[in-house]
C-alpha cells in the first residue's frame, strides 16, 4: 500500500499545484501544464481542464467584447486546446466575428477595400467566420485585384474582376456593397469606349502625320492606360518629329569617361548653375558654388542645382529613381526633406512615360491611403507621414519631366523652390505648360540630356561664363548661362 502511495504521488501534486495556480488566478500557466503531459491522462486532470476552458472561454467573450481582441483570442485558443469544442469557441467568439463581418462589409462599401480584407485575414488566423468569412474573402480577393487592375490602366480586366465579385458576392450582401460594385463596372465600360475613342483619335492623327494631335491623343490614351504601347511609341515618335529625337537617355558615364571630362563631377556634390533669362548685374554671387547637401555625387542618381535669376532655386534629379526621406550623413536620400520622415520614406521611379510610387513608411495619394506600388497621375497630390505634402505634376506634353514642390512649410536640404524629376528635357519658359515657370521670359529654354552630358538649347544667342556660344551649349558644373 505504502508502495502504491509512493507512485501515485508525483501526479497527484502537480495536480494540487495545478489546481493552486488556477486558484491564484495563473489560467494560462495552468493550461499550459494541463496540455500535452502526463497529467492529460488522469480523469481528475481532465475534469479540471474542462472546467478551466470553459473559465477561460467565458473571459476570453468578455475581452472580445470590451475590445482587447489579443487577450480574448488568446483565451479561445487555450479553451479550444483544454478539449472546448468548436461549436463552443463559435459561440464564444460570434459577437466579435459579426462586429468585423460588419465592418468588413462597410469598408467594402465604402471603398476601404485594402482595410476589409485585412479585417477578414484577422478572423482567418483565428479560423473564425466559418463559410460567410470566406466568402466575403473571395469577393474581397477579386474587388482588390479589379483595382490593381484599374490602377495599371486595364479598365476590360478590371471590369471582368469586378463582374467576378457581383456574382459571388454573398446573399446577405448588403445593397451598399453591390452598388459600389455595379457603379465600378459601369465606370470601367465608360474608361473602355473612352480609352477606344481616343485610339480611333490616335490613329487618324498617327495615319495624317498630325503631330501635335498625335501628342494630345497619346497623351489621353496614357492618361487611362499609361502602359499602352502603341500610344507609347506613338508620343516618341512625336517627339522626333517636333525637333527632340536628338535627346538621349541619361546613363551615368564610366569611370574612364569621368578621368577624361572636362566637367568636375567630385568638384562639389551639388554643382550648380545659373541661368539668366537676361542679364542682370545683380545676381547674388553669394549663391554660386556655396550648396552643400549630405548626398554624395559618387551615388547613381547625380543632382544639381540651377539658380535662375528672379525665378528660384530648382534642383535637378537626373537618376530614373529619387529616394524621399530625412537628411542623412550616409547620402542615401535624393531628396531630404526636414520633417515628420522616416530617412528612407517612399522612392518615385520614372519607368518610360509613367512614374511609380512606392511608399516605404505611411504615405497618401490624393487623400487615399497607399499601400503598394501605386502609377502616379499627371497631377497628383502626395502627402508623406502625418504632414508632409507634396505637389507632383507633368505639366508639358512634350516630355515626360516631372516636377514636384512642397506644399506644406516644410524645408530642404539644400533650401530650393521645387525639384525636377529629368528625363529626356526641361522646358523653362513663360507657358504655364512649362517645367519651370519664367513669367519675364519671352522664349523658351529647353535642358535636354545628350549620351552622358547635359545640354541648354534657346531660339536666341546664349552666353556661356561670358563666352558667346551660339543657341546650344554644354552645361558644365558651376557655369553661368545668360541669354538676352
Amino acid at each position: 500500500m505504502a508502495r502504491a502511495d509512493v507512485m501515485r504521488r508525483p501526479w497527484r501534486l502537480e495536480l494540487h499545484e495545478v489546481r493552486s495556480a488556477v486558484a491564484d488566478g495563473r489560467w494560462e500557466e495552468a493550461a499550459r501544464r494541463l496540455v500535452g503531459t502526463t497529467l492529460a491522462g488522469y480523469l481528475p486532470a481532465k475534469r479540471l481542464g474542462q472546467s478551466l476552458a470553459r473559465e477561460l472561454a467565458a473571459r476570453g467573450q468578455r475581452s472580445l467584447a470590451a475590445g482587447l481582441t489579443s487577450a480574448g483570442w488568446s483565451d479561445l485558443a487555450l479553451a479550444n486546446q483544454l478539449g472546448l469544442s468548436r461549436q463552443d469557441v463559435d459561440r464564444a467568439s460570434q459577437g466579435e466575428v459579426d462586429r468585423q463581418m460588419q465592418a468588413a462589409v462597410e469598408d467594402l462599401a465604402a471603398g476601404r477595400t485594402h482595410s476589409a480584407s485585412e479585417r477578414l485575414d484577422r478572423l482567418a488566423v483565428h479560423d473564425a467566420g466559418g463559410s460567410r468569412r470566406r466568402l466575403w474573402q473571395r469577393t474581397t480577393s477579386d474587388c482588390l485585384a479589379a483595382e490593381r487592375f484599374a490602377e495599371n490602366g486595364d479598365a476590360r480586366a478590371a471590369a471582368e474582376r469586378w463582374r467576378r465579385a457581383l456574382e459571388q458576392l454573398p446573399d446577405e450582401g448588403v445593397v451598399q456593397v453591390r452598388r459600389r460594385i455595379e457603379q465600378r463596372i459601369a465606370d470601367m465600360q465608360q474608361r473602355t469606349e473612352l480609352i477606344a475613342e481616343h485610339n480611333r483619335l490616335l490613329y487618324a492623327a498617327v495615319t495624317a502625320e498630325e503631330w501635335g494631335d498625335v501628342l494630345a491623343a497619346a497623351s489621353a490614351v496614357l492618361e487611362l492606360t499609361p502602359r499602352d504601347s502603341y500610344a507609347q511609341r506613338a508620343r516618341r515618335r512625336a517627339w522626333h518629329a517636333v525637333g527632340l529625337g536628338a535627346t538621349q537617355v541619361y546613363r551615368r558615364p564610366s569611370r574612364e569617361l569621368q578621368a577624361g571630362s572636362t566637367s568636375r563631377p567630385d568638384a562639389a556634390k551639388y554643382p550648380d548653375l545659373a541661368l539668366r533669362g537676361r542679364p542682370a548685374s545683380s545676381f547674388p554671387q553669394e549663391t554660386m558654388g556655396h550648396v552643400n547637401n549630405s548626398t554624395d555625387m559618387s551615388r547613381a542618381g547625380r543632382r544639381l542645382v540651377a539658380w535662375i535669376d528672379s525665378v528660384g532655386g530648382f534642383l535637378f534629379c537626373l537618376g530614373p529613381e529619387v529616394v524621399v526621406g530625412q537628411p542623412v550623413e550616409t547620402g542615401t536620400v535624393d531628396i531630404p526633406i526636414w520633417g515628420d520622415l522616416s530617412r528612407r520614406h517612399a522612392t518615385i521611379r520614372r519607368e518610360g512615360e509613367t512614374y511609380l510610387f512606392s511608399p516605404l513608411q505611411p504615405s497618401w495619394i490624393d487623400g487615399d491611403a497607399c499601400r503598394a506600388t501605386s502609377i502616379l497621375r499627371r497631377e497628383a497630390q502626395l502627402k508623406l507621414g502625418r504632414s508632409v505634402a507634396l505637389e507632383f505634376r507633368q505639366p508639358h506634353a512634350l516630355s515626360c519631366t516631372a516636377v514636384l514642390r512642397i506644399a506644406s512649410d516644410h524645408k530642404m536640404d539644400p533650401a530650393v523652390d521645387q525639384i525636377v524629376l529629368m528625363s529626356e528635357s526641361c522646358i523653362l519658359g513663360p507657358s504655364r505648360s512649362s517645367h519651370i515657370v519664367c513669367p519675364q521670359w519671352g522664349g523658351d529654354v529647353v535642358i535636354f540630356r545628350r549620351g552622358a552630358d547635359l545640354y541648354c538649347r534657346a531660339g536666341q544667342a546664349l552666353e556661356c561664363d561670358g563666352v558667346d556660344c551660339g543657341q546650344e551649349t554644354q552645361i558644365s558644373d558651376g557655369c553661368r548661362i545668360e541669354a538676352e
